[in-house]
């Protein structure tokens, strides 16, 4: 494998030194246009393996072909208020517990 990175390296130099200056620089900017795309796509996958959760994932624009809840509808039907209410008294009794309060005492039976 590092034989033929040098072959390519070789071939590449020797097209490289019959390039122009323009055809160079235009090389270079789509080195560059390269680079920086995959700096960004690094980038993303860093955020999906390592971001915290809400963070993971690049929410997607709605579907316009997704079906919609319509809440409209339900809000006008939910504003009829009942007419009548009803006070209802409710009474019971609660045993409270008593609260530990402190160290209970060792049994009789353990030697000192």
């Amino acid at each position: 494998m590092f034989k033929g990175c040098l072959v390519y390296f070789y071939t590449m130099s020797s097209e490289l030194k019959n390039m122009s200056r323009d055809e160079l620089l235009m090389l270079i900017q789509k080195q560059d246009t390269i680079i920086s795309n995959q700096q960004d796509y690094i980038t993303q996958l860093q955020r999906i393996a390592f971001g915290s959760k809400s963070e993971r994932f690049i929410k997607e624009p709605i579907n316009s072909d997704q079906l919609s809840i319509p809440f409209e509808e339900l809000l006008q039907g939910d504003n009829k208020l009942p007419e009548k209410t009803v006070k209802e008294t409710i009474s019971y009794t609660r045993n409270k517990e008593v609260k530990h309060r402190g160290r209970n005492k060792l049994p009789e039976n353990l030697p000192v």
